[in-house]
């Protein structure tokens, strides 16, 4: 039996039913982790609530080993959140003291957002601090390397910490919407880690980039015959598998991606939203009853680092002829 049927039943077993996007993760304080994730089509899912000592995926491949204790070689992280209340300490405390030059600035950057001040605030403040404490080591991935194939580990007789990944700068996008998230959720936002795909706004550009004009057709075949190639297949582009924050404020939907900061040269660094569309949740459940790609749904946003691409899928490869039916624009 595949992993998602075994989470079925055992949601049957436990009479566990969807939870609405509008809950707010306090209404799930002190769940079984099972009751505090909705699964998504393809292999999609998001957390509504994360708790300390709570277990992620590595790199979100398969939340059902978040929580399976039958498969210990799945690798897996212990979120021992409880080692990073000095961080999350400091960074209330420089949203708090944000001075008033600061506060307008942001506020000018994102003011088309109609964003609540006090969240915009916090963001603000966690990108600072995220960047301050753990700033990004481009050896990430061999620091990771590290972590996961440590003997103790690799053979499931122990479990990485994720401050022990934060020390040695390894996190990426999951580990870093964990912390995100535990921190949003303190500060009272309606948040939650959506683990999917992204489509990059420079990606896109390439992909959307005007053709070179075709020759005359009377010139065709000399040309063809010229070059000696066959021609061009038809342009796809393939999302990648990310994680990031959704927070659904004021009847408005937004994706906080605190993986990648916009960093300005002069200003600083700043966070990365996106205003979404409203009809991003029912979207990426498929109930909106349009005719996109199974489990190829991106929905797009609009920010001060341009146009991403945030959604679920699971290995497809968009044209440009179903791009239509697979990305909800604004």
């Amino acid at each position: 039996m595949g992993w998602r049927k075994r989470w079925a039943a055992e949601c049957r077993r436990k009479k566990i039913t969807d939870v609405l996007p509008g809950m707010l993760p306090d209404d799930l304080k002190g769940r079984p982790f099972a009751e505090r994730v909705r699964l998504l089509p393809g292999s999609a899912y998001e957390i509504l609530r994360i708790e300390d000592r709570d277990f992620v995926a590595n790199g979100g491949i398969n939340v059902l080993s978040c929580w399976d204790a039958s498969k210990p070689y799945v690798s897996r992280t212990r979120c021992d959140l409880s080692e990073f209340e000095p961080f999350f300490e400091a960074a209330h405390s420089r949203a708090e003291g944000l001075s008033p030059d600061h506060v307008k600035m942001v506020q000018n950057i994102f003011y088309e957002f109609h964003l609540n001040p006090k969240l915009l605030r916090r963001l603000y403040a966690f990108t600072m601090q995220l960047e301050e404490d753990y700033p990004a080591d481009d050896d990430m991935v061999k620091a990771k390397c590290e972590i996961y194939f440590r003997p103790e580990y690799s053979w499931g007789h122990e479990l990485p910490c994720l401050s022990s990944i934060f020390k040695l700068h390894a996190a990426t996008c999951l580990e870093d919407s964990v912390l995100a998230q535990y921190f949003l959720q303190r500060e009272g936002a309606n948040s939650s880690i959506f683990v999917g795909s992204m489509i990059d706004a420079d990606d896109a550009k390439k992909f959307f980039a005007v053709p070179e004009p075709e020759p005359h057709p009377l010139f065709a075949a000399f040309v063809a015959k010229l070059r000696k190639k066959e021609p061009a297949p038809e342009p796809t582009i393939k999302p990648d598998g990310h994680a990031f924050i959704v927070i659904r404020d004021g009847g408005r939907i937004y994706v906080f991606d605190p993986a990648n900061p916009i960093r300005h040269p002069n200003w600083g660094v700043f966070p990365r939203v996106y205003r979404m569309n409203h009809k991003f949740d029912l979207f990426m459940q498929g109930k909106t009853g349009g005719t996109e790609l199974v489990n190829a749904r991106m929905a797009s946003g609009e920010g001060p680092g341009g146009r991403q691409y945030y959604g679920i899928n699971k290995g497809y490869a968009l044209t440009k002829e179903n791009w239509e039916k697979a990305v909800l624009e604004p």
